[in-house]
């Protein structure tokens, strides 16, 4: 404030907040209600075309998803039971990794699912997470539009609209809770009280609801920090009692809220133990192998990204950093920098200290092959960290942190002005910050001048007509992005100058801090919504083909192996039993059979491993071109006339399940794989079993196998041998669930040629029958709807005891 300057009055009829906003006498804090409205109004507005128009994202990797699921999903339809098996990808793996309804309901399913009903889900977990860090950041100041202000920069944070519209729908709904995670657990260690405890485990079992447990991996890391902020400070007060009893509601509320969530995560860490995430023999490492856990590290240079959106291109074909390919930046604003870095001049308490470790690690953490050195050291020892790939996918935390440190910077700002006698003296320390934030878009601006624009594999994808465009646009986004940043600074540091000045008031900074980031956010994020279809289009987009007419029409039960860059497409999942799609966890077993053995084949012209293809039970390759003579054993069937897709029928092909010759032990995995690639192996003359049979087996000639039934769960075939003999199904072979009956008496399934199952048959005729009823799920649906009870009555209970205290308050 200027010397000499009138202090405004506050009329007669309003009272001061503590943080100096006009409160009616009727007890309404009319800025609060403003800045809550605001925050709902803002995704309502920006998700105009989905709420209002039926529109939809296109959604890559739900399309993707669909294709996997649309099995399970007609098994739900016709039967009204849990689908948990899918055959039509991989040669088969647990459906419950794909799609599964959890059956147990929680304020997700019935409260957020029903105002769905009426807006778009996506609308509405955006004003879920907008109100949760609104709440939060008024933990730390009572102006209503700065907490909108916090509220807007986290959801309209440019990576959430991204994953959005590619289709990462569970991460999305999982970050929503993050703020609530924060926020229940400062009043955890806040209070040390019981009711905070259980508010905790109630965001705890949500969030893990959501089907994202890398989040909440990311999650509780920064928790984990906070709390080490807090213990260190109780320990050096001796203060002891909080500390026990503190620790003792964390680890109780932890217990409750994994209680709650045993399913589907009890029977999803049965599964993971079996998966590539455990560990296969290209990895060498009991988890992920360091490259694909590594994959879309963050380069600390394109941290700049973080506040100039395009200085790197933004998003393809214009992106052209260090990884690979990237919808678009991790854009947090133009401001939160500035604002953040206030923090630096004002007093520096525990709070503020933990934010900036919390961003610090997860910056660090975010660098993986970047930073190797502390990558190898969380890969080798750090908990957990090798089960998950994308390190980059830690910066959401940092879509939190940084607008909770720009409130924080302002509220330091507003404290350093009110004092007249050391105002002028702490201006001398925001003009030297934003100085610096001034000579930092200098610095960038001048380097655009002298940056390439290019990527390395540039000149050979592109002519030099392209190129010349590709650096003119490049270079055109980075200049333009410098120029908003600055611009926008300078609007910020207006707004802070004209409040030191007693321009405006305190409310009017924060409510043109909030106008100026929603701008922002706003006007960048909004590009990511340019594609949206209408949801008719999007429903249609697994049409059937001329080829899947073609397939559809052979009756016998087969598999379909489609090569090349048609392996990962989920749309012959959508209709066939293939043994290609996407998913991030597959089984170990199927892993190791592609890697090691699919394509080891002693052709180079051709090199299929013909004996892992019978063993896959594949009848037709489909070929992404038409193709009409044989080659080899494949012969040509069918061209799609509009796709230029072509079916060949491998004339190996014997069924899906066969009687077997010859069955040799071979315990080890690597020398079993050495077995199956011998040129010219061929699964029913020899198999390998990695455990002794009960007793010497035969063959029969003569020997039959008819199925009589298939399902998701539950094969029936019907048998004839004249001798005991071994029985090769074509199935992938997962002992956590599956049980052989012969006769219904249980037999005992061997793990056959690394990844499939095989059965000793007695000789006689007998009916075959294999279930999937995992003991998991059953326990993990008692277990999940106790601890559920459990959580929701205590949440009653506390809700019960605040409101009964504040009306006696």
């Amino acid at each position: 404030m200027k010397p000499g300057q009138k202090t405004l009055k506050t009329p007669a009829s309003e009272k001061q907040s503590p943080a100096g906003l006009p409160v009616l006498n009727t007890g309404i804090d009319i800025h609060f209600w403003l800045a809550l409205a605001f925050i709902v109004i803002v995704p309502i507005v920006f998700m105009f075309p989905l709420v209002f128009e039926g529109k939809t994202f296109s959604a890559s990797d739900t399309q993707q998803w669909m294709g996997t699921a649309k099995v399970l999903m007609d098994y739900v339809k016709s039967t009204g039971e849990m689908a948990l098996w899918n055959s039509n990808m991989f040669g088969g793996m647990p459906g419950y990794m794909v799609s599964l309804p959890n059956p147990i309901p929680g304020f997700d399913s019935w409260g957020l699912s029903l105002i769905a009903k009426i807006l778009d889900w996506r609308v509405v977990y955006l004003i879920f997470m907008g109100i949760g860090a609104f709440l939060y950041s008024r933990i730390f100041t009572k102006n209503s539009y700065l907490g909108a202000f916090a509220a807007v920069a986290f959801m309209l944070s440019t990576y959430f609209i991204i994953i959005l519209k590619v289709g990462h729908n569970t991460k999305f709904q999982a970050i929503a809770f993050i703020p609530w995670m924060f926020l229940s657990f400062h009043y955890l260690i806040k209070t040390v009280d019981w009711k905070a405890a259980v508010a905790f485990a109630l965001a705890l079992s949500l969030q893990l609801r959501a089907g994202h447990p890398q989040i909440t991996y990311y999650t509780l890391i920064a928790l984990g920090i906070f709390g080490l902020f807090w213990l260190a400070d109780l320990i050096a007060k001796k203060e002891w009692k909080p500390l026990y009893t503190g620790t003792g509601l964390i680890i109780a509320a932890f217990i409750l809220g994994a209680l709650s969530i045993a399913f589907p995560y009890l029977i999803n860490y049965e599964y993971s133990t079996f998966t590539i995430r455990g560990g296969t023999i290209a990895s060498g490492t009991s988890g992920l192998s360091t490259d694909y856990a590594l994959s879309w590290s963050y380069d600390w240079v394109e941290s700049v990204s973080f506040f100039v959106a395009d200085f790197f291109g933004g998003h393809s074909p214009f992106y052209w950093w260090q990884m690979p390919f990237t919808e678009g930046p991790q854009y947090l604003g133009a401001i939160l920098l500035l604002l953040a870095s206030l923090t630096f001049i004002n007093k520096i308490d525990r709070v503020v200290l933990s934010l900036w470790a919390v961003s610090l690690v997860v910056w660090l953490f975010s660098m993986g092959s970047n930073f190797q050195i502390l990558a190898d050291f969380l890969l080798n020892y750090f908990p957990m960290f090798n089960k998950f790939r994308t390190p980059s996918m830690i910066l959401v935390v940092l879509s939190i942190t940084l607008p909770i440190l720009a409130v924080l910077g302002v509220k330091g700002f507003i404290d350093g002005i009110s004092d007249k006698k050391t105002v002028d003296a702490y201006l001398k320390k925001v003009y030297i910050v934003f100085g610096g934030i001034l000579a930092f878009g200098i610095v960038l601006l001048i380097a655009t001048g002298s940056m390439s624009f290019l990527k390395p594999s540039d000149a050979s994808q592109y002519d030099a007509q392209t190129l010349d465009y590709l650096k003119n646009e490049r270079s055109s986004l980075a200049v333009s992005s410098v120029w908003k940043f600055l611009i926008f600074n300078l609007i910020a540091m207006g707004l802070l100058l004209l409040t030191a000045w007693g321009k405006i008031k305190e409310a009017f900074l924060g409510f043109g801090l909030l106008i100026l980031v929603t701008i922002d956010l706003y006007s960048y994020s909004h590009q990511y919504l340019s594609d949206l279809k209408p949801k008719k289009t999007y429903e249609a987009t697994f049409n059937q083909t001329q080829l899947d007419n073609f397939l559809l029409s052979d009756k016998s039960d087969y598999r379909i192996l489609p090569v090349g860059n048609l392996f990962q497409s989920t749309r012959f999942n959508y209709y066939h039993q293939s043994i290609g799609g996407y998913h991030g966890a597959k089984l170990s077993n199927f892993q190791n059979l592609f890697d090691q053995c699919l394509y080891k084949g002693s052709d180079p012209q051709l090199p299929f491993n013909w004996g892992i293809l019978q063993s896959f039970g594949i009848k037709y390759l489909i070929i992404p071109q038409p193709v009409n003579q044989a080659i080899g054993p494949l012969l040509p069937s069918y061209i799609d006339q509009e796709t230029k897709e072509s079916a060949m029928e491998f004339s190996g092909f014997h069924g899906k399940y066969f009687f077997v010759e010859k069955v040799e032990t071979v315990p080890d995995l690597k020398e079993k794989i050495e077995k199956l690639n011998i040129p010219g192996w061929d699964p029913k003359k020899v198999s390998f079993v990695n455990k002794e049979l009960s007793g010497p087996i035969g063959f029969d000639s003569s020997s039959t196998v008819k199925e009589i039934k298939f399902d998701l769960h539950e094969i029936e075939l019907e048998v004839t041998t004249a001798t005991t003999g071994f029985l090769f199904l074509s199935e992938i072979y997962y002992p956590a669930g599956w049980k052989a009956y012969i006769d219904g008496q249980e037999s005992e399934i061997f793990e056959t040629n690394v990844a499939f199952r095989g059965l000793v048959i007695p000789s006689g005729t007998y009916k075959i029958t294999m279930e999937f009823k995992p003991a998991s799920v059953s326990q993990a649906v008692w277990m999940s709807s106790t601890g559920t009870f459990l959580l929701y009555g205590l949440s009653l209970t506390a809700l019960f005891v605040v409101i009964r205290n504040r009306k006696n308050a």
